[in-house]
């Protein structure tokens, strides 16, 4: 009836949850006024013709009119029913089958849910954000924060949590019934050196998964805060092609992670060993000079100041310029990288002091930061926070760091600033 919008249910409903409502409402307002009546007075009703037939006795009634004795339950209940019939103007089965309806709806109403209390949810906070969370060892979906759910009550699980550049921590919590647990932790910064690794794939675009933790770019990326000398686990995974998994450690300066992705199906070929070409790996390189803090150039790419660590090359011989201009250094060297292995290359470098011009004029660096925010330090002195002004500085070479511990980023860049000369640094967080 509420359905069809009967005026004295539709005028308080709006939806299927609120017909309900509305029946409850009226059913029980109307029975309860009914029974009142029915303790004060007699009731009078009229009942269409109907016959029943109990063990002992025949209920035969005619259409009539007739007073009900309120000390009669059952003929009661019947004056309560005629009178919604009365109030509703609806049939007898109708009128039974809404207080039928209206009991159900109360039951189901008032039935806890054993389903949602018998499951434990545990609440993960960090500081900073950004956290790989562990149950018993098992990655769950998502960072901190996050709400793990679905857990049997009464059950202890150690919850672990991983940030890049920061120590990990893990606690046990046990779940409770009736609300959620909550698990918050400060991140402690590591101790030691950190490196920056540089992850690769052929073809690009590929998810990577580090120590089980998914990266928020695709290939290639470039990640910081690595901690030089403790291994890691990286997979790359790509549609259409098989998951490659690689084992590194990180190094000081900047490392780089290259993986070749073979498309799923593809017949794996076996060629004669005789006639197959070397493979071709890279190698790795330290570049020191002395003086140190020169700049090193390969292939007219600035790659940083001495001493720099663990860079990979391609095997083969490689040519690197050495510069510096404020002490006379303009210099060329060659190196051989050998597959798998360490090169060092450390010349000594003669400082032509009458070559030396002093600088003279200023230059204009831009450092923009977008996504995100950073610490801007140069030289070591931190200018201030993103979004900052232009920076007026001498010409000449600078460190300019950008950080931001709340998300893990620790970035350094070298750079060289011309007189009358714009240099703008860019990064996407």
């Amino acid at each position: 009836e509420a359905q069809l919008g009967h005026p004295l249910i539709a005028e308080e409903s709006s939806g299927p949850s609120d017909i309900a409502r509305a029946t409850a409402r009226k059913t029980a307002r109307i029975a309860k006024q009914e029974m009142g009546d029915l303790q004060q007075a007699p009731t009078r009703a009229t009942v269409p013709g109907r016959s029943r037939t109990s063990s002992n006795q025949r209920y035969d009634m005619a259409a009539t009119t007739t007073d009900v004795s309120p000390a009669a339950s059952e003929s009661g209940m019947t004056s309560v029913v005629a009178r919604l019939r009365s109030r509703l103007g609806i049939s007898l089965a109708a009128a039974l089958a809404l207080l039928t309806l209206v009991a159900v709806a109360i039951w189901f109403a008032s039935k806890p849910n054993d389903a949602a209390a018998a499951q434990g949810r545990i609440v993960v906070n960090t500081t900073p954000p950004g956290a790989t969370v562990y149950v018993d060892g098992v990655p769950a979906t998502g960072t901190t924060p996050t709400v793990i759910s679905n857990l049997p009550i009464g059950r202890t699980f150690v919850i672990k949590v991983e940030l890049f550049g920061y120590e990990p921590k893990q606690q046990e919590v046990l779940t409770i019934e009736g609300r959620p647990v909550e698990f918050t932790t400060a991140l402690t910064k590591s101790s030691g050196t950190f490196g920056i690794v540089k992850f690769v794939s052929r073809p690009p675009g590929a998810k990577v998964y580090i120590d089980g933790s998914q990266q928020s770019q695709l290939t290639p990326l470039d990640l910081p805060g690595l901690k030089v000398g403790a291994e890691h686990t990286a997979v790359f995974m790509l549609d259409g092609y098989q998951d490659a998994t690689e084992k590194f450690k990180a190094s000081e300066g900047i490392s780089t992670v290259t993986v070749d992705l073979v498309k799923r199906g593809a017949v794996d070929l076996k060629v004669d060993a005789a006639v197959a070409p070397p493979p071709v790996a890279d190698g790795k390189l330290d570049l020191d000079s002395t003086p140190r803090g020169v700049m090193v150039i390969h292939d007219g790419k600035e790659l940083g100041l001495t001493p720099l660590k663990g860079l990979p090359f391609p095997a083969g011989e490689h040519v690197f310029k050495f510069v510096d201009e404020r002490r006379g250094i303009d210099a060329e060297e060659t190196v051989t990288v050998v597959a798998g292995k360490l090169a060092r290359l450390a010349p000594k470098l003669s400082i032509k002091t009458v070559t030396v011009k002093p600088r003279s004029g200023k230059g204009v660096l831009k450092v923009v930061v977008k996504g995100n925010w950073a610490d801007v330090y140069v030289n070591g002195k931190k200018i201030g926070q993103t979004p900052i002004p232009a920076q007026t500085l001498e010409a000449g070479v600078y460190k300019v760091r950008l950080v931001n511990p709340e998300i893990g980023k620790d970035v350094v860049k070298t750079v060289r600033i011309e007189p009358n000369r714009e240099f703008k640094i860019t990064e996407r967080w």
